[in-house]
């Protein structure tokens, strides 16, 4: 027979445990309710000192994120981080408590209003919260949120600006609205779509000259804006100009680059950058391509400084019947900037000097 009478102690224990797990229910709901109402007088009082708040997930869309510690600094981080959020709610679908964590699921809805373009974006999330008491104190706040679903609301909920290539001819509705005639001996390659560093929506279009399956020579045009959650602007780093297209472009004037793309690719790899996901692409299409590549580009910028247009005319140092070497450069050269006036005047050299000119007569502004 089983003996069902427990000692004192163990009953002891049992309830003390029970209380402390309702007490922790209720805290712990207490909390929530004041965190997900932006109630910071309420809530800060159930933080620790030495508190830790983080969000995992955050990084699919910021990869700068790390946990914040300490109340203090937590407490500005949250109030900074809602400034622009408004009708949040939070729908709780599991609520319970197993030792000394409580641990929320549920859908959390709320509005963003992004006072940078004027637009409100509305979401509609899975959201897990997982509490870590010391006492009645919390020590750890760690939110896990679906932001493969937030990003796919928040794509849905922007403009979309229609950009196409037929007959050579690339047109752009807006930022900028543009339209450009590419030259006959080059053909449409393809259009990439990419974000670069969680923060900026890429569109590049390429445009080369192939013979045997090899690109000698490449234009591209990218369409580069930061995405409105972030606060970046972009910065004018050229030393001339041009107008194209009524349009002010910028350009580095005597300045080309040289780039060794597999040197390139091998030390930011996975890093999601221009060359590694285009030269990914034209591997995948069948395309072989030679490592040293020229480089000379004019960029425009909006107004505000969010989104610009860059225009790049590649070709293969080979072509020119050059080497590394001959300019100055061994094998492990990633990425250099060449001033055509300091080059050098062999003949070969020389060469280089037509290649700076090539661009605008590559390209022709249309109506």
């Amino acid at each position: 027979m089983i003996n069902r009478k427990l000692p004192l102690t163990v009953l002891f224990v049992f309830v003390l445990g029970f209380s402390i797990a309702q007490d922790l229910e209720s805290i712990s709901r207490t909390y929530l309710d004041a965190y997900f109402t932006k109630d910071q007088d309420t809530y800060q009082k159930y933080l620790a000192e030495n508190v830790v708040w983080s969000d995992p997930t955050w990084s699919e869309i910021d990869p700068s994120n790390k946990p914040v510690k300490g109340k203090t600094a937590v407490l500005a981080h949250l109030q900074q981080a809602t400034a622009e959020i408004s009708d949040m709610t939070y729908s709780i679908e599991q609520h319970y408590v197993s030792g000394q964590y409580a641990i929320f699921e549920g859908i959390l809805n709320y509005a963003w209003e992004n006072k940078r373009i004027g637009k409100t974006y509305r979401f509609a999330v899975r959201e897990v919260s997982i509490l870590q008491f010391d006492g009645d104190k919390i020590i750890t706040h760690t939110d896990y949120t679906d932001f493969k679903e937030w990003n796919r609301q928040f794509q849905a909920q922007n403009e979309v600006i229609k950009r196409k290539v037929e007959n050579n001819i690339l047109t752009s509705e807006a930022k900028p609205k543009l339209k450009v005639k590419v030259d006959g001996e080059f053909q449409f390659l393809g259009k990439l779509d990419f974000v670069l560093f969680g923060s900026a929506k890429v569109e590049r279009f390429l445009f080369g000259v192939i013979e045997d399956k090899k690109i000698q020579k490449m234009i591209t045009f990218q369409f580069e804006e930061y995405l409105p959650h972030t606060n970046y602007t972009y910065r004018r780093r050229y030393t001339d100009s041009l107008s194209f297209g009524g349009l002010i472009f910028g350009n580095h004037g005597q300045q080309i680059g040289l780039t060794h793309i597999g040197n390139f690719i091998k030390r930011w790899q996975d890093r999601g950058l221009e060359h590694e996901v285009t030269y990914q692409y034209l591997k995948e299409e069948g395309y072989a391509y030679e490592d040293l590549i020229l480089g000379h580009s004019m960029v425009y910028y909006g107004p505000t400084m969010r989104h610009e247009c860059i225009i790049v005319y590649y070709d293969n140092l080979s072509n020119y019947e050059l080497k590394a070497s001959d300019l100055g450069f061994d094998s492990n050269i990633i990425r250099e900037g060449l001033q055509i006036d300091e080059i050098g005047n062999t003949a070969k050299q020389k060469k280089l000097q037509t290649f700076r000119k090539q661009l605008k007569g590559l390209i022709k502004a249309l109506d």
